[in-house]
């Protein structure tokens, strides 16, 4: 379809999602879905619109219109992952995508003034040229948790938005591992050397001194320090063994799969199978990539892959 499709048949198009009648939507979707795929100019405009008209509309007929932006934004997102994947994208990329899933029309910009805004408090006002890495660890901790407010969503766990970075950075609320992140964005500005930790039950960070001791950050509980013992004495409560694998150091992409999963849990727990089914299409283009076994529907019949809350 021609870029320089007209401003008049695309309203006549949009027009027609409401339209009780099934063949009519099709075609409406049909249309829409070739619109998106030619790379329109005004593509975010659309799916701004698609978005409204959704939050207008009657439960069924919002549902329809919503599980049809979740196919444009699989049609537009799941390139920009795949070339993630091969350019050893960052984790604030991968977070910035996973945001347009949950929040198609979401404003990437006023995010990531947010995060420059959290760097530049650090970097003007807290850190010194003198202050070692651990120092300025400890001080990344008071001001995200003590000053800025973040805290685990202990009364709200399995809620989705706990996974999205916009809605985290918003309710200042979320789980470890979207917690985490926003502690490995802002340190990675700052080329410190923390890395995420995927253990078992519960994402952790980890510092190496330059000794060689670890040190265990756990950005769920005000960013709570933690040695090794600590972390062991978790993982037999929990019931697992003790696996020098639960301490390595996590990759972005092993990030960003520990938080599709998540979603994926977070859905199956409300019981919104075709939200269940749209993460397991983001979760199988990692998998493919990594040449690992495809998941069948519906992967996760249990929460036992879900973090759990230790607080």
């Amino acid at each position: 379809m021609s870029k320089l499709i007209s401003d008049s048949k695309i309203n006549a198009i949009l027009s027609l999602l409401d339209d009780e009648d099934e063949t009519v939507f099709k075609a409406a979707r049909s249309e829409l879905l070739n619109i998106f795929q030619s790379n329109h100019p005004e593509s975010a405009q659309i799916l701004q619109v698609m978005v409204e008209k959704k939050n207008t509309m009657p439960a069924h007929l919002a549902l329809r219109i919503e599980e049809l932006i979740d196919d444009i934004q699989f049609q537009v997102l799941s390139p920009q992952f795949l070339r993630g994947f091969m350019d050893n994208a960052t984790l604030e990329t991968y977070a910035f995508l996973v945001m347009r899933i949950g929040y198609p029309d979401v404003s990437l910009e006023k995010y990531r003034r947010e995060l420059q805004r959290l760097e530049s408090l650090l970097r003007l006002e807290y850190f010194t040229s003198t202050m070692s890495d651990i120092d300025k660890i400890f001080m990344m901790s008071v001001i995200l948790f003590e000053k800025e407010g973040y805290r685990g969503n202990s009364a709200g766990y399995y809620e989705p938005d706990n996974s999205y970075l916009n809605r985290v950075i918003d309710r200042k609320l979320g789980i470890p591992i979207s917690l985490g992140t926003i502690y490995l964005i802002l340190a990675e500005r700052f080329h410190l050397p923390i890395y995420g930790v995927n253990m078992p039950g519960h994402f952790l960070l980890k510092y190496e001194t330059p000794g060689g001791e670890e040190r265990f950050i756990d950005p769920f509980n005000q960013g709570r320090i933690l040695d090794k013992q600590d972390c062991i004495r978790f993982l037999h409560n929990q019931g697992y063994s003790m696996v020098d694998q639960y301490f390595a150091k996590a990759s972005a992409l092993d990030i960003l799969e520990r938080t599709f999963k998540n979603l994926h849990n977070s859905y199956r727990e409300l019981g919104l199978r075709h939200k269940m089914a749209l993460i397991e299409r983001y979760l199988n283009l990692l998998l493919d990539f990594r040449g690992e076994p495809l998941l069948p529907p519906n992967f996760l019949s249990t929460s036992d892959d879900f973090e759990e809350n230790d607080a």
